[in-house]
């Protein structure tokens, strides 16, 4: 159905040939969202709302395989998104609003550090999944402690937030994980896969925050997308 894009997710190959991806565009109805860089399992590509009812994935270069390819936007042609603050160029929150972009996260906290994982680790640009390589947060305890990181970004409309997993072992403790923007929650982590794109729908607020009951809490990297309030 037409409409209003906001991403596409698309889900690389794994058992081999992972690098034939990088460089791929991807258009919607002719018109340029963006490139697939590097190698990895999923490449988020944000549209920045282009309007359109077909995606395209191009690549000149190599074989083209895609494992999986969603899209995400808003149906119709109406400029707003509605709920949570709308995602037009006005809001109920007052003010006026950029396009979709990543925030700037700063002063990471988190409930407890055990094995020296410090809680900036997940803002550092490293999405590094091997811990050894110190671009991993850790708390100290295991389940039923509340275990929650959480940073800080200038007041938004938050689109998603994307989560970098461990890789070298444990993978599964992710799962079950809640995100949180200013006490709201956007959704839950399922599986146990090295990136993780939670929707937010245009929650309004200037904290994340992600909450694991169950388990340790590792986070590699968190990003957070969204339209900056000016």
């Amino acid at each position: 159905p037409s409409s209003r894009v906001s991403r596409v997710v698309v889900y690389n190959r794994q058992d081999c040939c992972r690098g034939r991806i990088n460089g791929a565009q991807v258009f919607i109805n002719g018109r340029r969202c963006g490139t697939l860089h590097g190698a990895g399992r999923v490449h988020v590509v944000s549209c920045h709302g282009i309007h359109g009812n077909r995606v395209k994935i191009v690549n000149n270069h190599s074989y083209l395989t895609l494992c999986e390819v969603k899209v995400y936007g808003q149906r119709g042609g109406h400029s707003g998104w509605g709920g949570h603050g709308g995602w037009g160029g006005h809001s109920n929150q007052g003010g006026h609003y950029g396009s979709v972009s990543q925030l700037h996260l700063r002063n990471a906290h988190q409930s407890s550090i055990g094995w020296n994982g410090q809680p900036h680790r997940a803002i550092d640009g490293n999405i590094d999944g091997n811990y050894g390589r110190r671009s991993c947060t850790h708390s100290r305890f295991a389940g039923g402690h509340n275990n929650w990181w959480s940073a800080s970004f200038p007041s938004s409309r938050v689109s998603r937030v994307v989560v970098y997993n461990r890789q070298d072992c444990c993978r599964g403790r992710i799962n079950g994980a809640q995100v949180f923007i200013n006490g709201r929650r956007c959704g839950t982590l399922h599986g146990a896969g090295r990136v993780h794109v939670v929707s937010c729908h245009g929650i309004h607020g200037n904290r994340v925050r992600i909450v694991n009951n169950h388990s340790y809490l590792t986070l590699c990297e968190v990003k957070v997308y969204g339209q900056r309030r000016y």
